[in-house]
């Protein structure tokens, strides 16, 4: 979603785009218009070069971290007088309990800079209603809302479609993997002829009728999202839901269990199901696949809901960051 922010801002200024890793496929698009400068976290040289570069700009845009550690040491020990943007697209988890026990005292020192650095931001932002509210809480600042967009907006659905289920994202512990495997077998003994397609970096498993599909490129997901009837999202850490977004914008409806704030880009029985225990995420599932109907009427819901996560939108509200 940087690189859609960083095309926006170019109507207004010249854009350098700092990134981690480089991946032509990603950035084919931008590369004519936008610098892209590959940067590595790997020693602390490159912190602090980062650090000085940051001198030379007007207007720092960043999201995930670290790189509000070179704004900092940039803004302290290089005098950058850069007004810095932080748009938040993760709660810092290190603040929480169960990360402390493990690595307690570099979890300390990260949250005593994000809180530093908040403090010189001239303008914290929040990707969902969630994220400002857990700044509010955390950093003491009002943060304004700015909703990423799917850049996927079409009619894939079709009540002809084979009982296909999908889940794909970066997966982790707290991403439940293994709940989407567990459920997909009792669904399984209901539904016999479904199959689930798993995306991205997930550990292969040898499980019948699932499919581990590895990294996806966007024509990949929309060819996912074409051959599947429901898609599913179980994430308990993920402040916006990308995945669920795309899925809806698609006219697929999703089945996800109710974590965090999940219900700012649904309603409940409309567009898709949102689902407090692991049973009733096995009886949606059920419930959508077994019933054409039902899947119709939840299928025509799905473009009211992801109407209000524009394009146009989102870049109306950035631009009006920078005025």
């Amino acid at each position: 979603m940087m690189l859609e922010a960083a095309d926006a801002l170019l109507e207004m200024w010249h854009v350098d785009f700092y990134c981690l890793k480089r991946d032509r496929s990603i950035y084919s698009d931008l590369q004519s218009r936008v610098s892209i400068v590959e940067i590595s976290w790997n020693k602390l040289f490159n912190i602090l070069n980062i650090a000085l570069k940051l001198r030379s700009y007007d207007y720092v845009l960043i999201w995930n971290p670290p790189m509000q550690f070179s704004f900092l040491i940039s803004k302290i020990f290089f005098f950058c007088r850069a007004k810095w943007f932080w748009w938040h697209h993760h709660y810092p988890w290190y603040y929480d309990a169960y990360w402390k026990p493990k690595k307690w005292l570099i979890n300390f020192i990260k949250s005593i800079f994000d809180k530093a650095t908040a403090s010189v931001c001239h303008k914290l932002i929040a990707n969902s209603l969630y994220i400002s509210e857990s700044i509010d809480n955390i950093y003491w600042v009002d943060s304004p809302v700015l909703y990423p967009f799917s850049k996927y907006s079409t009619d894939l659905f079709s009540p002809d479609k084979q009982n296909v289920i999908c889940a794909y994202w970066r997966w982790d512990t707290w991403k439940n993997l293994d709940k989407i495997l567990d459920s997909f077998c009792l669904v399984k003994k209901e539904v016999p002829d479904c199959c689930l397609l798993i995306g991205w970096d997930a550990p292969i498993r040898d499980i019948d009728w699932v499919s581990f599909l590895w990294k996806l490129n966007p024509k990949q997901i929309i060819d996912i999202l074409s051959k599947s009837k429901i898609s599913l999202f179980a994430s308990e850490i993920d402040s916006f839901w990308m995945v669920a977004l795309e899925s809806i914008s698609s006219w697929i409806p999703v089945v996800a269990l109710n974590y965090w704030g999940v219900s700012e880009i649904i309603d409940h029985k409309e567009n898709w199901f949102l689902c407090n225990t692991t049973k009733s995420f096995i009886d949606r599932q059920i419930q959508l696949l077994t019933d054409d109907s039902l899947l119709s009427r939840m299928n025509k819901k799905c473009l009211d809901s992801s109407s209000k996560f524009s394009k146009d939108s989102f870049k109306e509200k950035l631009l009006n960051f920078f005025k």
